[in-house]
Parts: C-alpha cells; sequence; structure tokens
C-alpha cells in the first residue's frame, strides 16, 4: 500500500462526513460592498445559499488543501500550548451565538494582558506572495469581517489578527479594536488606524439578504465571475486587477482570468456549469491533439 496516496484518498472522501444540518450564519461567510469602491468583499451569497440547502459540492477540497486546514489547526495548537506555558491563555476554540443575528462561530485564543484582561486572539496561516505582498501589509478583508464579529460579541478591548508564514515562518501580527463614530456606526481600527471599508452592520445586513434568499428558495446571482471575456479581461489589467504576465496569458488562451473565489469554490461545476463544461471539452482537443 502507498501510504500517501491511501492518506490523501481518504481525507478527501473519509468514512464519517458529517451531515449536520445548518442552522445559523458563520463569521467566515460573512460578506459586505466596500464602502470605498463599491467591490464585494468575503463569501459569495451564491455559494453560502448551496451550502446552507445542503447541495453536495461539485469540487470538493482537494488533499492539498485538507493538509493545509490541518497544518492551520496544529499552529493554532502551537500558540495554545505556548500561551498555557507562559500563563497567559485563557481559553480556546470559545463558541459564540450571536441569537439577534443568528450567527455561530468559534474563537480560536483567549488571553489575559498585563493588566491581567482578556482580548482574543484570531490565527491564520499564509505564504508566498499571499503573506510578502498581501497580509505582510495589511490584513485580509475577509478575515476582518470574521474578526470583528468575535470582538463585538465577546467585548474583549482588543482582538489580535496573527499572520504566520507557512514556507518562511516569518509572522505578523494587527491589533484590531472596535470604534462607533457619532452616527453609531460601528467600525474596525487597525493597529489605531480607522478602516471605514465597511462597517459592522454592513455584515448583519447582508446576512439578512442572504436569509431571505435561502427562506425564499431564491437562488441568490453570483457575487464573483469565473472566465471574464477579454475585453472585461483588459479593462481588469488597466485598473490594476491583474499583471501584465496574466494578461498576455490570456491575450495568448493559455490562461484565464477568474476571481479566485470561484475558482476555490466548492460549487464552481454546478454555479458555472456551461462554462465549465465548455473549458473541460476544450482540455480534452487540446490532449486529443498533443
Amino acid at each position: 500500500m502507498k501510504i500517501i496516496e491511501a492518506i490523501n484518498k481518504y481525507v478527501t472522501n473519509p468514512y464519517v462526513i458529517d451531515k449536520r444540518g445548518r442552522f445559523a450564519h458563520y463569521p467566515s461567510e460573512a460578506k459586505v460592498i466596500s464602502r470605498s469602491d463599491g467591490e464585494i468583499i468575503g463569501k459569495c451569497h451564491r455559494a453560502s445559499y448551496y451550502d446552507w440547502t445542503g447541495e453536495e459540492p461539485t469540487n470538493p477540497v482537494d488533499a492539498r488543501g485538507r493538509w493545509t486546514f490541518l497544518v492551520g489547526k496544529l499552529l493554532e495548537g502551537g500558540y495554545v500550548e505556548y500561551c498555557k506555558q507562559m500563563g497567559i491563555w485563557a481559553g480556546n476554540n470559545v463558541h459564540m451565538y450571536d441569537l439577534e443575528h443568528n450567527v455561530s462561530g468559534e474563537a480560536d485564543l483567549f488571553i489575559f494582558n498585563e493588566q491581567k484582561v482578556i482580548e482574543g486572539v484570531e490565527i491564520k496561516t499564509a505564504y508566498g506572495y499571499g503573506f510578502q505582498k498581501s497580509v505582510k501589509v495589511f490584513p485580509k478583508l475577509d478575515n476582518l469581517l470574521q474578526s470583528v464579529q468575535y470582538l463585538n460579541y465577546f467585548k474583549t478591548p482588543c482582538w489580535h489578527l496573527i499572520y504566520k508564514a507557512r514556507d518562511t515562518q516569518e509572522d505578523v501580527e494587527y491589533i484590531l479594536t472596535l470604534n462607533t463614530d457619532a452616527n453609531g456606526n460601528k467600525y474596525l481600527s487597525v493597529d489605531g488606524q480607522p478602516c471605514y471599508i465597511f462597517f459592522l452592520q454592513d455584515i448583519f445586513d447582508q446576512y439578512r439578504i442572504l436569509g431571505e434568499y435561502v427562506v425564499n428558495k431564491q437562488l441568490p446571482p453570483r457575487d464573483f465571475t469565473y472566465m471574464y471575456d477579454i475585453e472585461k479581461t483588459r479593462e481588469r489589467f488597466k485598473q490594476g486587477k491583474i499583471t501584465k504576465t496574466k494578461m498576455s496569458a490570456v491575450e495568448k488562451e493559455v490562461a484565464t482570468d477568474s476571481d479566485w473565489q470561484c475558482l476555490y469554490c466548492s460549487h464552481l461545476d454546478r454555479c458555472w456549469i456551461e462554462k465549465r463544461a465548455a473549458m473541460k471539452l476544450k482540455q480534452v482537443k487540446e490532449e486529443d491533439t498533443e
């Protein structure tokens, strides 16, 4: 038996699969429309709808993805253990249920600060370009959507958002605080700098909209795009959303331009069935001519 092959096969199709039904929103599937540029941030409503209604994934997480999840959980466990050894551990994997907004989640870690006040911690991993040019500069907005809900629910004075590089073992830490403006809008500050890209209420408003789609059994529109047409891709290049190398590859038809949210979606083949069928047919024809 090839042990690597056997394990990878198992982690993508385990013997026991959790089939519990949904009863609440998850902090990780939050979505908002950016107040700065109108772009959609967070998880696609259509993908969340498919999860809510129990649709089987057409593109389940592969072995690489499962191992990545495991590395993240093991790293989280390391932070918990070291905090215990230091005597600053206050709790870990603490469940939250926001009854008012019907949101259920789990906070990674709580610690005691120097004044013995409890603070929250969220731990994420990244690597390569995603660490060096992205989260090392500013947190992922998707992660801010998640952390602000914990910060609001647990009422801690701040929340630590930590990123660890899986390849270089570098790390970066951001301190998040929740503030209220003159109009009563709650917003995040990151290392003391206000972040007006979204308000806390924007998240809850989008949960309500998603809930209406689910209750009415109405499929939401897509929030992201798989395979932009060439004109839109050229526009995205001018806007600096894709690189020159990527633009050249798309023009040569050796690559496609898609939102990463679609490429990593568990329901890609269901949501974009026609484009996916055409893409697979093209790949088969190319293989036949090789």
